[in-house]
C-alpha cells in the first residue's frame, strides 16, 4: 500500500514568502527540476494568484488578531501534500485532482478555511502534489474572574509546537484521506525510523549528481571499450603479420634445409671424386714407377739370357700399353719368372718359324698368350684375335684386367 505524504515549513518574512511564490506560480520554469512544461496548463491555483494578492491576504488575516504579533513571528505555514509515486501510477487526471483537493480540505479543517490564503496544485512535475499556504492564527478564550472573551493571535506553535503535535497531525492527515476513499496509509514516524526529510531541491540535486556520475561512468566505459577494441584490432593485425612472417621463415628454412641437403650431397660426391682422383693419381704414379722398373728388369733378364729374339719380344711388350701395365702390376709377383721363361720359349718358337708379330693384332696376340700363362684361371675370359667373340683384342685385354 502507498503512503500518504505530508510535510510543513514555516516562513517569517515577505522575502521568503515571495521566493516560494516564484516556484508556485512558475515564474521561473527553468529553476524547477524535473518540470514538464507541456503539462503546466493542468496546474490549478486556489486563492491568491500572485504575490501582491498573497501579501494582501496575509495582512488581512493578521489584522483580525486581537494581539499584535511579535516581529519575529512565523507569518505563513506551507503544507505540502502528495503520496507515493505508485499511488498515482495509471491514475487519471481527475482522480489525481480529487486527491489533492481533499488535501486542501484537510488544511482548511486544520487551520480554518479563512486562514487558507492560497493553494497551488501542480501536475507538471514527477509526482502530483499541492502547496497550501496558511496563516497560523490561533483562537482561544481568555477567562477572568469576571469575564471571558475570545482572543486571536498569530501562533504557529499552536499547530506545530513540539514533535507530538506534528506526529498527531500526520496521523490525522492519513485518517482524513482514508476517510475520503483513498487507499493510503500513514508513514512510519521519524522518531522510529530516524530518517531525515530531504528537501525537494536537494532531492533533485542528488538525482542530478547521480545522473551525472552515471553519465561519466558510461562515457568512461565507452572510451575504455573503444580503446580495448582498438587494442584488439592492433593485436589481431600484429598476429596476422607474425603469422605471415612465420610462414615466410618456415618456407625459407625449408629451402635452406633442402639446399643444405643438396650441398651436402654435392660435397660428399666431390669428396669421393677427390678421393678417387687422389687414389688414381697415387696409382698412376706407382704404376709409372713400377712400369719403368719392370721393363728395365725384363731387359736385364734378356741381356743375361743373351737371346736377341727374347730381347726383341720384351721390347715389343714394353711398347704395348697393356703389356706395360701388366709388367708394372706383376713385377713383384713370384710368378713373374715363369711368365718371362714362358714368353722366352714362345718368342723362340715364333722367331724360329719366322712368325715375329708385325700387325697390332699379332702383337696383342702375343700379350694375350702371356696373360693366359700368367693367369690360367682367366683363360676362358679372353680369346685369341680372329675368334667370333664380338670384342677386339684391346677390349678382351680390358675385360681380363677388370676380371
Amino acid at each position: 500500500m502507498a503512503y500518504a505524504i505530508f510535510r510543513v515549513k514555516k516562513y517569517k518574512t515577505n522575502h521568503a514568502i515571495g521566493g516560494i511564490m516564484r516556484h508556485h506560480l512558475r515564474e521561473a520554469p527553468e529553476e524547477v527540476d524535473g518540470l514538464d512544461p507541456s503539462r503546466s496548463h493542468l496546474n490549478i491555483t486556489i486563492g491568491a494568484a500572485d504575490r501582491p494578492a498573497l501579501f494582501r491576504a496575509i495582512k488581512a488575516r493578521i489584522a483580525t488578531t486581537t494581539r499584535k504579533p511579535r516581529p519575529d513571528a512565523n507569518r505563513i505555514i506551507e503544507n505540502v501534500f502528495t503520496a507515493s509515486p505508485e499511488f498515482f501510477k495509471d491514475m487519471s487526471y481527475e482522480r489525481q485532482k480529487d486527491y489533492l483537493l481533499h488535501c486542501v480540505d484537510f488544511a482548511k479543517a486544520t487551520y480554518g478555511a479563512d486562514n487558507v490564503v492560497g493553494a497551488y496544485l501542480h501536475f507538471d512535475e514527477e509526482s502530483p502534489h499541492c502547496h497550501v499556504l496558511c496563516v497560523p492564527i490561533e483562537k482561544s478564550t481568555r477567562t477572568t474572574k469576571k469575564t471571558s472573551r475570545q482572543v486571536t493571535t498569530l501562533n504557529a506553535g499552536h499547530y506545530l509546537g513540539g514533535s507530538e503535535k506534528c506526529i498527531d497531525m500526520q496521523t490525522r492527515f492519513a485518517e482524513f484521506v482514508q476517510g475520503k476513499g483513498h487507499d493510503l496509509k500513514r508513514g512510519e514516524p521519524k522518531s522510529e525510523t530516524k530518517r531525515r526529510h530531504i528537501p525537494l531541491r536537494e532531492y533533485y540535486a542528488d538525482i542530478a549528481a547521480s545522473h551525472q556520475a552515471a553519465t561519466e561512468l558510461l562515457a568512461q566505459a565507452a572510451s575504455e571499450a573503444s580503446a580495448a577494441a582498438q587494442k584488439r584490432r592492433q593485436v589481431e593485425h600484429e598476429w596476422e603479420r607474425l603469422k605471415l612472417d612465420r610462414e615466410a621463415v618456415e618456407a625459407e628454412r625449408a629451402a635452406i634445409q633442402k639446399r643444405y641437403g643438396e650441398l651436402d650431397a654435392e660435397w660428399t660426391r666431390a669428396r669421393a671424386a677427390n678421393q678417387r682422383a687422389r687414389d688414381y693419381e697415387d696409382k698412376a704414379q706407382k704404376l709409372a714407377q713400377q712400369g719403368l722398373a719392370g721393363i728395365k728388369g725384363v731387359k736385364r733378364l734378356a741381356a743375361i739370357a743373351e737371346r736377341p729374339a727374347l730381347a726383341g719380344m720384351l721390347e715389343l711388350l714394353a711398347e704395348n700399353a697393356t703389356a706395360r701395365e701388366l709388367l708394372a702390376l706383376y713385377q713383384h709377383d713370384p710368378k713373374m719368372a715363369q711368365v718371362v721363361h714362358s714368353n722366352v720359349a714362345l718368342a723362340i718358337g715364333m722367331s724360329d718359324q719366322n712368325l715375329a708379330p708385325k700387325t697390332e693384332d699379332e702383337k696383342n696376340a702375343v700379350v694375350i698368350t702371356a696373360l693366359q700363362r700368367l693367369r690360367p684361371e682367366a683363360t676362358g675370359s679372353i680369346s685369341q684375335p680372329g675368334l667370333n667373340t664380338g670384342l677386339d683384342a684391346d677390349d678382351q685385354i680390358s675385360v681380363f684386367l677388370n676380371s
